[in-house]
């Protein structure tokens, strides 16, 4: 079985390209440091979309690489939204 088994892609179009910046940086080095072997990942960033592709042996392992980085992106997004409420 390959990592080519499953395959999901997500595009995010973000607020801002900068906002897009910031949590394609923040999540990189995820992409880097797999935890195991059953998934891979990779991102893509043009201007404020955040492209997010996952390839998984079998569907668990693609449904827990996506709830991992979309709940990561989620998270980024708060953060930075509290951050603008207290930076007026």
């Amino acid at each position: 079985m390959s990592l080519k088994d499953t395959r999901a892609e997500i595009v995010l179009r973000l607020d801002s390209k900068k906002r897009a910046e910031a949590i394609y940086q923040a999540l990189k080095p995820e992409t880097h440091c797999s935890t195991g072997e059953r998934s891979k990942v990779c991102m893509k960033l043009t201007k404020r979309d955040l492209q997010i592709t996952v390839c998984a042996k079998d569907l668990n392992a693609l449904r827990a690489a996506l709830n991992s980085y979309l709940r990561w992106v989620s998270g980024c997004g708060d953060l930075a939204n509290v951050i603008d409420e207290s930076n007026p």
